[in-house]
């Protein structure tokens, strides 16, 4: 009745476990997916993201009702609430406290395209909402989609990311790979000045680079499996 899928579930406990993994995740965070043709989304209650089950999921409109399931709801609804209510693009998002997002979320030194490879998504800078304090309301909500604009991610002021894509999978390789563009240019900023790709090299790198998320999703999952064997 409200659209919940059973293989989307599986995606969103798996990739929250992949996020973990990777140091995106820690007690807190949320990855969300659409339930298709509507502004609801699925996420699990309120818990560390890497002990979620598909039995922790809950459906959330845009207004922060609770269609289906039990538990917390997450103090943070409303990032994806208001969201999807405004994108209708976005499939998939994911909301952390990674390290990179909050180093950067209080410097002046802004995430820039300084990764090649990720140019088909990550090529303008990172925008920063300024106010402090959690996303629990609707009005705050808004005030992000403000800045994230139609733009891959934002930084949020001494906090952490958002970060939104087209599918759960692509927007779990857009989170890693956010981190990883971040780390790499935190170390060229120790080395000295930075040269970030101008506007003609990343149009070059994003007309020979192939769009897609599932060479690294592919990884992703079988290092998960390598681990659990072992």
């Amino acid at each position: 009745m409200t659209g919940r899928t059973g293989e989307l579930d599986d995606l969103i406990v798996v990739g929250c476990r992949i996020l973990d993994r990777l140091g995106i995740f820690d007690s807190s965070g949320h990855l969300t997916y659409r339930l298709p043709g509507t502004n609801s989304f699925a996420i699990s209650a309120r818990k560390a993201p890497g002990l979620a089950s598909a039995d922790d999921l809950m459906v959330i409109d845009e207004e922060g009702t609770v269609l289906d399931g039990a538990g917390t709801v997450p103090l943070e609804w409303a990032i994806h609430a208001r969201i999807y209510r405004a994108r209708p693009d976005v499939r998939s998002i994911v909301h952390s406290h990674s390290p990179m997002s909050r180093a950067f979320s209080i410097s002046t030194q802004q995430i820039l395209p300084v990764f090649g490879i990720a140019t088909p998504w990550l090529h303008a800078p990172v925008p920063v909402l300024d106010e402090t304090g959690p996303i629990s309301s609707s009005e705050a909500g808004d005030r992000l989609v403000d800045v994230i604009g139609d733009g891959p991610a934002a930084l949020l002021h001494a906090h952490g990311s958002v970060i939104v894509g087209p599918s759960v999978e692509a927007t779990v390789v857009r989170a890693v790979t956010l981190e990883q563009t971040a780390e790499s240019l935190l170390r060229a900023i120790s080395l000295g000045p930075v040269r970030s790709l101008d506007a003609m090299q990343v149009e070059a790198w994003r007309t020979n680079t192939p769009a897609g998320h599932a060479k690294a999703w592919d990884y992703f999952i079988a290092m998960m499996e390598r681990e659990e064997t072992q």
